[in-house]
């Protein structure tokens, strides 16, 4: 590889690792968004964040040829989300613990990361049909 080709492989794996971080930043803030209805509280704001983490990386991984970006993006995500569950000044977090032991934080921090790597290990379909279609013609 030419010098000129890794340094544009490194740019693109670096946008994609900051997408990643924006995007698991405002799933991280907007993960805890819920509606009161008829004194129901309905979690939203969990269903969107994980929704828009994974059509993202899927839509990544059908329109790009390669693992990387999306490797990018996931590494992405999931570092934001670490980094913004610690606690921050004067002991506030956003990602606060279940007293239950399983909610809404966990859900949201181990759901993204299940969200944004599985685009990323699945097989790739549209080489195994161009082996095929290389076969017939």
């Amino acid at each position: 590889m030419r010098l000129k080709q890794v340094g544009e492989r490194v740019l693109s794996f670096a946008a994609y690792l900051v997408f990643g971080v924006v995007a698991g930043a405002i799933g991280t803030v907007g993960h805890r968004a819920r509606l009161e209805l008829w004194g129901v509280d309905l979690w939203l704001g969990i269903g969107v964040a994980l929704l828009g983490v994974l059509l993202v990386a899927v839509g990544l991984r059908m329109y790009l040829e390669e693992r990387a970006w999306v490797l990018a993006y996931a590494i992405g995500v999931v570092g934001a989300v670490f980094i913004l569950s610690m606690s921050g000044a004067e002991h506030s977090v956003l990602v606060p613990a279940s007293a239950s032991g399983f909610g809404v934080g966990e859900i949201w921090t181990f759901g993204s990361a299940i969200a944004a790597f599985s685009p990323v290990i699945w097989p790739d379909v549209r080489g195994a049909k161009r082996e095929a279609a290389a076969r017939k013609g």
